[in-house]
Order: C-alpha cells, then structure tokens, then sequence
C-alpha cells in the first residue's frame, strides 16, 4: 500500500469516525429535526425495518449484487473471502424468490443487511486482489445506498455521558501534523472507539463502530510500518489532499432551493457521507468520470438541441479511401433521441444517433477517424480492447489534449486483432458516456467467410435517466439511479426484433456500455459463448449456457443454432431492468423471431 493511499485513509476515516460519533454524543431528549423526513419524496421506499414490502429499487440492488457476487465467486479469492462470497451468493438466492414476488417486508430483509454489511466489512479488512477489491468496494457502496446507517432521533441509545472533548476534530490540521501527532491522535480515537462500544446503542450502528475499530487497527500498523523513510514522501504528498474537509461530523444539509434545483435526484436519499475527490489541480485536464456532483446531477442542457433524424442506432458507418487508409467522419453532437414512443432523452451522440454508428473493418487495415466536436465541453475517443498507439488511445491529459468544443483531432491506427469492440467517450466519463457517447466497433478476422453465421447481430447495453423530461446522468449513486433500460438506445417494445429463418446459425454480440451488470437470458436455445472481449475462445474451452452476465465495458459473442420456430424471448435476468420507469414490461427485453 502505498504511503499517499495511506495517509489518505487515515484522514477521510477521520471524517468518517467523527460522523456517527458526534451525532451520538450531540443526541439530547430534544428530538432533532429529520431533515430526510422533511425532503422525502412521495413514493420513495420506506426505511429498513418497516412492515412494507420491500421496495423494487432495493430488490433490483440485491439482485445486481448477486450477479456481481457470481463474479467475485470466479476470481481467484483467498479462502476465507471464498467462504464469505459463498455465504452471501446462498443468502441472496434464496432472498430472491421472496423479494421477486414481492412477499418479503423491510422488516425480514433488516437482519440479513445487518449481517451481509459485517461480512463485507470483513472483506474489506482483507488482502484481496485489485479487481475483487473493486468489486467488493462497488458492492458495499450499493449496500450503503440501501441500509442507511444513521439512527433515527427516537433510538433508545444512553450515550450522553460521552466525553469528547479531548478531541479537537474542527480544529485538526493534518497537513502540519508529524507521525508521531497522528500516532498520537489514533490512539486517543482508538481509547474513545472502545469507551464508546461499551455502550448502549442501535444493532447498525454498532456493527458501523465494529468497522472502523478495524479499521484503526489496520490503520495503526500501517502508521508504524511508514515511520522512516517513506514518512517524508508520505506527506508531501498529503499536499495534494484538500484539508478543507469539515471534521465536525454533522450531516450534509440541502436547503429547499438547493434541493429544488436538483429536480431528478431522489432527495430521499441519506446525505451523511461526501466522497473526496482528486485534486483537479494535479489532473490537468484529465477527467476519467470524477467530475463535481453537481455537475453530474444537473441535467442535461436541452435548449436548442435538435431532433434525431436517424431512426436507428449502430447502423454501418461509411468511409472514403485516401490511398490505402480508410478514413471515417464523426462528430459529436447532442440530439432529442427516442428512448420508446413518449420518452425522448437529450443524448450526446456520435454522427446524432444512439448507439454512434459502427465501425466495422477488417484485420489490418490502417484506420483514420476524422473526429469534430460539436458539444458545449470537452471529449475525446477511447478505442476500448483495440491495440492502438498510445498516442491514439484517447486519455485527456495523458495521452493527448481534450478535444475541446469545435475542435477537431484525427486518430490514426491499424486495425488489430480482430473481435468485437466498441468506442466511447473518456473525458467526463461518468455522464458523457451514460447519455450516449458511444458506440460499436467490429474487426473481422481476414478470413472472415470462414466463420460467418447466418445471423450477425451486435446489442449495446445502456441506462437512462430520464425525469419530467429532462435527462440526467444515470449512474450507481442514490437517487441518480437509471430508469430506462436500453439495447441499442430503444427500450422494449421499442427495439427491434431479429428475425431468424430455422437453422440458422446466430452470432449476439453483448457489449455493455453502461454502469449496471446485465445478466442476459435466452428462451429456447443453449448458447456457446465463443469469444470474450473480442478474443476467440479455445475450442475446449468454449462454454454452453443460456444466461451470461455482461458486466460494465465487457463484451460477449454467444452463437447458437435456431432449431425451433416462434418468438424467443431475449432479456436480463435482473427483473427491475425489464421495466420503463418502474413498470413492466419494458427495458433490457425483445423478441427473436424464429419463422421456416
């Protein structure tokens, strides 16, 4: 771990810690005012532990947890995360036939939260590699957004003989502090965590306290192993961390304007925790999704954006030949595009249509994107799983300039390997690519005739978020989540059927362009997975299912052979992803049509 990561835990768990703690020691018999309770809006879930069904947006939470649970199950794990991957994928299974009906309450999924928050808790604790990592941080941020863990004003905890003031958290300066002072200060928090957890408190925040106790420990040793040389580099490069982070642990308040302006975020969301965010001063120009929240709330800039003259997305991108290069037009620029008949989300396109048109060439053939930008910010192009040069490969602030509004920049490689990929946005990643930068970008192996099924289709997966018609990002966030579900920028019954004659051999290329794991499910016909990423898979390896998760920036070619005629139903298998705003059906479904 490095010395910069560390120090950094040590001063955002500071913030953390001095949350929840000073929100206890300041509780009194006067009740205080539920700032929640006051924004709360009409319809949101009830909280956890009421006698009401369990809410559609915290089953589809759980049920995107068990698909990202099968995941983590088929990395390589050490034993002891394995067997707490295992326990949570057989509780959720057998949680999801009652939560899928709607027969389970609030108040008999509370206890299982309770105990999958202190088994993720562990797994945080543990030495697990970069991508389980990620995955397990992604998936308790989602069980933060469902199991808030403030206690209610009416909790019967007995806390009002803590003493906090030896603990100065407003006033601590942790730019001027030396090892020694923050050995110093963990200490007392530590002598103040155990004091506190010998009192009487709510079931969730004890296991919260359970944590950070841990946490502390871990942190402490990773104070005393950075005693000596790496202390100096350490904190220099504290010099990046903004220490204008409030350390006095009250709750992040909105005024009625401010939540007034933020009209397609659900304000019923717990406000009690901040993500720090990098320093754009040390990114120069560089934007990988991080961007200010209120920027990613905001919606969607929609004065004067024209219709979609296109009908359909991912359509054959023409190109002209300057001696032995093709060479291809894009330009950005935002569109009114069809969701379905009725909803129209504000898209920021490639060529105005969602998905941007396909590229599709052949292995080694040398490639020229003459690209425009005509959107009100900066972007630029990432050609995602191409080999391209680094120069091409489309990172602001790395590997070129943004490409800013009216500008123009051209990209230049060849062609390589061959598969199934795609294009996007990387330049405020996090909203540019969820309202529609991006598309396919097929290479065909130079002796494609070889291998050509009967049937070739390519399904991008998207997510909108589209609120009293205007569009907003949609992303893993509370209140931001998306409520339209996409395959090629139309939701159900908007997208269009694939026809198939019987016996044809058929090639679905899955390519998930979205924030949201998407287990798709097909009726009538087993599949055999033959490439991943757009790598051909070995023969004795190749797989046979009928249900595959695309996980975000994935791709998956399934082939199979229509043996029976009539309509087969495609479509995720996380169900809330099968609506359009939360009724059904609608979504991540369509129909192949199997005639003779």
């Amino acid at each position: 771990m490095s010395a910069r990561f560390r120090l950094f835990t040590i001063a955002f768990s500071l913030v953390l810690f001095a949350a929840p703690v000073a929100r206890v020691h300041a509780q009194d018999a006067t009740p205080t005012p539920d700032i929640h309770a006051q924004h709360h809006v009409a319809g949101a879930p009830a909280a956890p532990g009421s006698s009401a069904p369990v809410d559609s947006d915290v089953a589809g939470h759980l049920l995107h947890m068990q698909g990202m649970l099968d995941e983590l199950a088929a990395m390589e794990l050490p034993d002891a995360a394995r067997s707490h991957v295992e326990h949570m994928q057989g509780m959720l299974k057998e949680l999801a036939p009652d939560m899928e009906a709607g027969k389970m309450t609030e108040a008999d999924l509370k206890p299982h939260l309770e105990h999958v928050e202190v088994m993720f808790g562990e797994l945080e604790a543990m030495d697990l590699p970069a991508a389980a990592r990620g995955h397990v941080e992604h998936m308790s941020s989602m069980l933060g957004e469902i199991a808030p863990q403030t206690p209610s004003a009416s909790s019967s905890s007995d806390m009002s003989g803590m003493d906090m003031s030896g603990m100065d958290m407003s006033g601590m300066d942790m730019s001027g502090m030396d090892m020694s002072g923050m050995m110093s200060q963990m200490e007392d928090m530590m002598a103040m965590m155990d004091e506190t957890m010998d009192r009487e408190m709510p079931a969730d925040m004890q296991q919260r306290m359970k944590m950070m106790r841990g946490m502390m420990d871990d942190m402490m040793s990773g104070m005393q192993d950075m005693q000596g040389g790496m202390m100096s580099d350490g904190m220099k490069d504290m010099q990046a961390i903004d220490h204008a982070i409030p350390m006095t642990g009250t709750e992040l308040a909105l005024d009625a304007d401010a939540m007034e302006a933020m009209p397609g975020m659900d304000h019923s969301m717990p406000m009690t925790s901040a993500e720090p965010a990098p320093d754009a001063g040390t990114m120069d120009g560089m934007d990988h999704g991080v961007s200010s929240g209120a920027h990613a709330m905001a919606p969607v800039p929609s004065a004067g954006v024209p219709d979609a003259t296109a009908a359909a997305g991912a359509q054959p991108l023409d190109f002209t030949m300057d001696g032995d290069v093709k060479v291809f037009e894009l330009t950005a620029q935002p569109v009114r595009w069809p969701l379905m008949e009725g909803v129209v989300a504000t898209a920021w396109t490639y060529n105005g249509s969602v998905p941007g048109p396909m590229i599709r060439v052949t292995e080694g053939d040398k490639v020229r994107v003459v690209f425009k930008n005509e959107l009100p910010e900066p972007t630029t192009i990432h050609w995602h799983g191409v080999t391209v040069p680094n120069s091409m490969d489309g990172v602001p602030g790395v590997t070129q300039e943004a490409v800013k509004p009216g500008d123009s920049f051209i990209y230049e490689f060849t062609a390589q390997p061959s598969g199934t990929y795609w294009y996007h946005s990387h330049f405020n990643s996090d909203q540019q690519i969820g309202i529609g930068l991006y598309a396919p970008l097929i290479i065909d192996p130079k002796d494609a005739a070889a291998s050509t099924p009967d049937v070739d289709v390519t399904m991008m997966l998207g997510e909108w978020r589209v609120v009293d018609g205007e569009t907003y990002a949609a992303m893993p966030m509370a209140g931001m989540e998306p409520n339209y579900f996409t395959v090629n920028g139309k939701a159900f019954p908007a997208i269009e059927t694939i026809q198939v004659k019987k016996g044809d051999r058929v090639r679905l290329r899955f390519i998930n362009a979205g924030q949201f794991v998407h287990p798709m499910h097909l009726h009538g016909f087993p599949f055999e997975v033959v490439a991943t990423d757009g790598h051909a898979v070995p023969e004795a390896a190749i797989l046979t299912k009928d249900t595959i998760a695309v996980a975000s920036g994935e791709r998956y070619d399934v082939e199979f052979t229509a043996t029976e005629t009539g309509q087969w139903m495609l479509h995720c298998h996380i169900t809330h992803h099968l609506t359009n705003d939360g009724v059904e059906p609608g979504g991540l479904m369509f129909m192949i049509d199997v005639v003779e």
